[in-house]
């Protein structure tokens, strides 16, 4: 079974691999215009090929990278049919890392283990087997959101596009003392253990809690189209550089990324959340009222 599945799981990366470098060859070398939000104004081949390289990289980004995941690149039907083969290969690579994942059985694992592998844990971390997989694969180093995400390909008869970004959003899962406590055990500095156990001893007996995490600005775009004589719009989340089926560019409004979000003091039900964490290194807050 373990051999089947590796077995597996090298092929379909294979197949990812095979057709990502198709692609962008294809693209790189493509003569539809651009547009490159890091320099809107250069239409140089340059850019270009900076552009595919960005949309199509599976690598982690690098910590100190300024490089902007975004962008529209205008391609050809024969370039769009093979953007589409690639979305079927990334489904196919994510479905084979699932099927590894699966084999790491859940069964047994209570809420604070998965409590924990979501707060204590480095984000997108990968399983014993799935990290066992890769090793016996030989190969690292590679962003599985990055894999895992489809290019978007944007309707025909595109007339506009333009990009925001939602700033205010969290992650929340409510959460109890007892469960707080299990967690501050975990936690693998003794000051902060020692710090996060004497604060959750002051608070009173059931005093519900909450797990926040504040995420960064997301991208997304309002697209406008004309379909059946009609014109359609919607708003779409992208997660990288989108791709339009027409020979010229669209109507383009880009926004920069304003920046981390002020605090604000989201809801959860009827009841406020205390912007300040209680514990900052568990991310807990407390509700105000």
């Amino acid at each position: 079974m373990w051999i089947t599945l590796l077995q597996d799981l090298q092929h379909t990366y294979t197949q990812l691999q095979s057709q990502l470098s198709l692609c962008n060859h294809a693209l790189q070398h493509g003569d539809r215009p651009f547009f490159n939000p890091a320099q809107p104004n250069d239409i140089t081949p340059t850019n270009r090929v900076a552009l595919v390289n960005t949309m199509l990289s599976i690598s982690p980004p690098t910590p100190a990278s300024d490089i902007i995941n975004a962008g529209l690149l205008c391609a050809a039907p024969d370039h769009i049919t093979q953007l589409e083969q690639l979305n079927h290969t990334k489904q196919a690579f994510k479905e084979a890392v699932g099927r590894i994942r699966a084999f790491e059985t859940k069964d047994g694992k209570t809420r604070i283990d998965v409590l924990i592998d979501r707060v204590l844990k480095e984000e997108g971390r990968r399983g014993e087997s799935l990290r066992a997989a890769f090793r016996e694969i030989g190969f690292n180093g590679i962003d599985l959101l990055r894999c895992y995400a489809n290019i978007r390909i944007l309707p025909q008869k595109l007339e506009s596009i333009s990009w925001t970004w939602a700033k205010k959003h969290a992650s929340i899962i409510k959460t109890t003392q007892q469960e707080a406590l299990l967690l501050a055990e975990e936690l693998p500095s003794p000051r902060a253990k020692e710090v996060a156990l004497y604060l959750l001893g002051q608070l009173p007996k059931q005093t519900p809690l909450v797990i926040q995490k504040q995420l960064p600005n997301q991208l997304r775009a309002n697209i406008k189209w004309q379909e059946d004589k009609h014109i359609h719009r919607k708003a779409i989340t992208v997660s990288g550089v989108v791709v339009s089926q027409d020979p010229a560019l669209p109507k383009i409004t880009w926004r920069d990324n304003p920046g981390p979000p002020c605090a604000s003091q989201p809801v959860r039900g009827d009841r406020r959340i205390d912007p300040t964490p209680y514990i900052k290194s568990l991310n807990i807050h407390c509700y105000l009222d």
